[in-house]
């Protein structure tokens, strides 16, 4: 088999991926900038959930702080805020001090005095300052082009013309958009013993049938024929369940809503392997004639008969 470098390194542990089913790398690295380290990449790919109870945590939190400071003060430093209990004046400072933190100042209650004026002129800069924050950090996560793909649990050896056979998997995209020019690499990583009996990876490109679509609206059976070319050739069931791989799945794809290119990946090994199966037919009419796919059912298979490798 003939090798290539992709950056992924000979070295690797026999029973692990390269890339992970999510399409993440499964490497590891120590001592990495991750986290609150690299705050921006860290906010922008958090997720939504974590994202909003952390802008509405922050928002609250230093309103309390300011509404604190305002109580230490007295609350005679306000003006327009009446005495009471602790909650009552409390809530007030806090009220406050949400107004300011906003700039929206209904006017009922007003600063007096230089300290209480002060700590307003900072809650109103730290305001402004976070509200710009939080700003940048939305536009960035709406604005940050990602593709949503959906790839076949499987990768299948199925028919493929007279006298071969194919391995095949299925992707479709999720989304209701237009995707144009996609294109899908696909390559192939095993194990070899090298001159010193040492296991070290090798890889291989798998030529495929189709490697680019300029529409990508349906749902796209990427196939590798397993001719003479390919790498799999006259193999059995036998040989392919004690050959250990790792198919690597690279899809790019031009987002016409984004205006930028989209990427995904994911990868199959021998645990996601079915020899001689079949996928169902992608696709149904309706009455008016009209395409419909179903996402949930386009990856269904089936076991097949025997046929030609």
């Amino acid at each position: 088999m003939s090798k290539e470098d992709l950056g992924l390194g000979s070295q690797s542990n026999l029973h692990s991926r390269n890339i992970n089913k999510d399409g993440s790398f499964n490497v590891k690295k120590i001592g990495a900038i991750t986290g609150v380290k690299d705050l921006y990449q860290h906010l922008v790919t958090m997720p939504w959930t974590k994202f909003l109870f952390l802008v509405i945590a922050t928002y609250f939190s230093l309103n309390i702080v300011f509404a604190i400071a305002y109580y230490l003060i007295g609350i005679e430093s306000l003006e327009g805020l009446k005495e009471g209990s602790f909650i009552t004046e409390f809530l007030g400072c806090f009220y406050f001090s949400t107004q300011t933190f906003t700039t929206v100042g209904y006017g009922a209650v007003a600063p007096m005095g230089i300290l209480t004026n002060l700590v307003a002129s900072l809650e109103a800069m730290v305001g402004l300052l976070s509200f710009a924050l939080a700003t940048g950090l939305l536009f960035g996560r709406f604005s940050k082009p990602n593709a949503k793909f959906l790839f076949s649990d499987k990768i299948l050896l199925s028919p493929y013309r007279e006298d071969h056979s194919g391995l095949m998997f299925r992707v479709a995209n999720k989304r209701d958009n237009v995707l144009l020019q996609t294109t899908a690499e696909v390559i192939l990583t095993y194990f070899e013993k090298d001159v010193n009996g040492e296991l070290k990876r090798g890889f291989q490109r798998l030529n495929l049938e189709i490697s680019e679509i300029r529409l990508f609206t349906t749902t796209w059976t990427i196939v590798h024929p397993v001719d003479k070319e390919s790498p799999f050739y006259g193999f059995d069931e036998e040989r392919f369940n004690n050959f250990r791989f790792e198919i690597l799945i690279m899809i790019k794809s031009y987002d016409e809503t984004f205006g930028q290119d989209v990427y995904a990946r994911t990868s199959y090994t021998n645990d996601d392997f079915v020899y001689q199966a079949k996928f169902h037919k992608p696709y149904r009419f309706n009455r008016e004639g009209q395409m419909e796919i179903v996402l949930e059912d386009v990856m269904a298979f089936d076991k097949t008969d025997s046929f030609k490798i």
